[in-house]
């Protein structure tokens, strides 16, 4: 889906971490030692951290095995590196991130995480992946969510509290592609290698997941399936236990494609639930409800905790100590509505939740090094645009210069700072309205830039889309033959190709009029859809005839794909006036072991369908050697 590469720019580096777990980030910065495997648990509760490291560290590889567990890539890039990167990103855009008001951020990322601890949970009692790897799929497999609600915060916004019962399909309608087609391609740019990032992307919906007879794809596509199917149920219960229904639902297929019983599979959900909830009350990961296409928002996200001030005034945060009168008045006075503290870690807590304009500090109520604390405030997005006000006692002019060079802005004696704080504010409000006015002029041109994205992708939807029938047209599925070749002719998976044709197409149209014609192939579009799956690209070529491009399969898998096909034909059934119309289908298999290039398999498809209609129709035929036979 190259067109959904469109808004990678912007989403990539946009997507916004978790309160906690930015609070986390800027607390752990405070550590001396932290060691790889606590900053590896902390980047792994964030899906956005998680993809800009894996990214980063695939970058510096630049050779070798993709890097695709998260605490790989923490290994690899050291614990500097990652820490600046953490606290650099933590909370991008705040302003934005309120933007689309139906998208519950925070629970977005409790949810993934629970996914990945269930994959993980899964793949550790089966020889599907490594876990490490598989978490990290699972990490990211909704990621594209996050980034469409991120770049289209309104349009997102409209789609959740809309009507429709398909999240994907009304993505596709609004943008012409859905968060597993964004979910795919950030994977990919994060460095998740091919046969983990396609399986990934189509883990919501059991009928994408298929028989391919890749049995590598469809186990590792099976087994996130269950982790998603169960991360649903533990996420809106927070119950280690598993009910009977969702557990009816999964057992089949963990059975079929990991080959663990109910027993084993309650097992792996009670620990993962467990570790789930622990990890959610360290890094305030709240209880919420999963954005899915089966599930949407109870309440829009609204009723998280906002400005306490909510006036419109500019927000300023106080560290100080109990004994201290309050500054208040001076700040009351200045224009700002004022929030007080006393700790350390709840200003900062604050800090990362309300973003405020203006930060006072009592030297005398910090724990630690104040240049510490300092610098690290200035390291993030926010805290490089904050008015950072010292109060200090006694501080001649060589003491105060570490503290200016490690980011305040005014320094004043504390037995002043009450009467002349006030009259001094003046540059902090300057600040504060060229940052909105800068986030506001970003936001217009963001805006009016994605709705180009979002015009120019519906253009060139509606030229690649057969309007009938609402699938890809010929041109479509030859540039996605052109992709798949490409990749066939330096090593990728194999290529194939099912060319059908409707039997006595014509004698419907003369008979019951083309109306009837036009009714009955979007009817066999419809079916045919709905029984397609992973790997397998229908399209509209012209006229009565189809194509299927398979992926990754074999010609005895391409055979069954036909045959599920023909039966689906068979029982296609469209009341037209006074009777019901039927059709067969005719089909011609071509497979790229036994073809040069691309025009060659498409030839040799299109001989196996002539074979076939010569045969009799409503057969399926294919090449052996010189010889044509039916399926």
């Amino acid at each position: 889906m190259d067109q959904s590469r469109l808004i990678l720019k912007d989403a990539a580096d946009e997507l916004p971490s978790p309160n906690g777990v930015a609070l986390a980030i800027m607390q752990l910065w405070n550590s001396d030692t932290p060691s790889i495997t606590q900053i590896a648990r902390l980047v792994e509760t964030d899906p956005a951290l998680s993809g800009r490291l894996l990214r980063l560290a695939n970058a510096a590889s630049r050779a070798g095995r993709p890097v695709v567990s998260i605490r790989e890539a923490v290994a690899r890039l050291g614990r500097e590196t990652v820490k600046q990167v953490a606290v650099a990103f933590s909370l991008v855009d705040p302003e934005q991130e309120r933007q689309c008001e139906a998208f519950d951020y925070a629970g977005f990322a409790s949810h993934s995480l629970l996914v990945a601890m269930l994959a993980r949970q899964l793949a550790s009692q089966s020889n599907t992946a490594p876990p490490e790897d598989l978490f990290a799929c699972a990490l990211l497999a909704r990621v594209g969510c996050l980034a469409l609600a991120t770049v289209y915060p309104q349009e997102y916004t409209q789609i959740l509290t809309g009507s429709s019962p398909s999240l994907a399909a009304e993505e596709r309608h609004r943008f012409g592609f859905d968060h597993n087609d964004l979910s795919y391609e950030l994977m990919r740019d994060y460095g998740v290698p091919e046969p983990l990032a396609r399986p990934a992307v189509h883990h919501e919906s059991l009928d994408r997941v298929g028989d391919v007879a890749d049995g590598r794809r469809f186990r590792i596509a099976a087994l996130l399936h269950i982790a998603y199917r169960l991360a649903n149920q533990g996420f809106q219960t927070r119950d280690a236990e598993l009910d009977d229904e969702t557990l009816d639902r999964v057992t089949a297929l963990a059975h079929d494609a990991l080959d663990m019983d109910d027993q084993r599979l309650r097992a792996r959900f009670a620990d993962a639930i467990n570790e789930w909830l622990n990890w959610s009350q360290v890094f305030s990961l709240p209880e919420s409800h999963p954005v899915g296409p089966d599930s949407a928002p109870e309440t829009p996200a609204a009723d998280r905790q906002d400005d306490p001030h909510g006036d419109g005034r500019k927000r300023a945060l106080v560290l100080q100590t109990p004994s201290d009168p309050p500054l208040t008045e001076p700040l009351e006075a200045a224009g700002f509505g004022t929030c007080h503290r006393d700790d350390q870690e709840q200003m900062l807590r604050t800090a990362v939740e309300h973003q405020p304009d203006l930060l006072v500090i009592d030297q005398a109520a910090i724990t630690g090094s104040a240049e510490r604390l300092l610098r690290l405030i200035r390291s993030t997005e926010w805290g490089r645009a904050v008015y950072i006000v010292l109060i200090g006692d006694h501080l001649d002019e060589p003491a105060q210069a570490p503290f200016y060079a490690a980011g305040i802005d005014m320094y004043l004696e504390k037995e002043m700072a009450a009467e002349s704080l006030a009259d001094r504010l003046a540059p902090a409000h300057r600040l504060a309205e060229l940052k909105s006015l800068w986030l506001s002029d970003r936001r217009d041109l963001r805006r009016t830039a994605n709705q180009l994205v979002i015009s120019r992708r519906k253009f060139e939807t509606l030229s690649m889309t057969d309007t009938l029938t609402g699938l890809p047209n010929r041109r479509a599925g030859m540039a996605e033959l052109e992709r798949a070749w490409a990749q066939w002719s330096r090593g990728g998976p194999a290529v194939g190709i099912i060319a059908l044709d409707l039997d006595h197409f014509k004698r419907i149209n003369d008979q019951h009029g083309h109306a009837a014609g036009d009714r009955l192939l979007a009817e066999v579009a419809s079916v045919w859809s709905g029984v397609t799956r992973q790997g397998e690209t229908l399209c509209r070529s012209g006229g009565e005839e189809f194509l299927v491009i398979t992926t990754g399969i074999d010609l005895p898998s391409m055979k069954r794909i036909a045959v599920r096909l023909q039966q689906a034909t068979r029982e296609i059934a469209v009341p037209w006036r006074d009777s019901v119309i039927g059709i067969s289908v005719s089909m011609g298999l071509a497979h790229s072991s036994e073809a040069t290039d691309q025009e060659a398999l498409l030839n040799r498809a299109d001989k196996a369908l002539y074979a076939a209609k010569e045969g009799g129709r409503n057969r399926i035929c294919f090449r052996d050697n010189d010889t044509y036979l039916a399926v």
